[in-house]
């Protein structure tokens, strides 16, 4: 995105509850602390840093997402 932030786009079921998870390089996963409850078949979620993910992704050289269904 223009603003350095990174969409996340994922199918879902809705009413169920996902986890973003994140991590740079090989380190451990770290979770978002927020859970989402998909309201349709497509969730998008943005990462622009505070309070979602710890520091805003263009600070960092790589970053990895995955989704956990809960």
């Amino acid at each position: 995105m223009e603003d350095g932030a990174f969409l996340i786009e994922f199918t879902a079921e809705p009413g169920r509850y996902y986890q973003v998870e994140y991590r740079e390089n090989n380190t451990g996963w770290k979770s978002c602390p927020v859970r989402i409850c998909a309201g349709g078949t497509k969730v998008q979620w943005i990462d622009r840093g505070p309070p979602w993910t710890e520091s805003h992704p263009a600070t960092k050289t790589s970053r990895f997402y995955r989704v956990v269904e809960e």
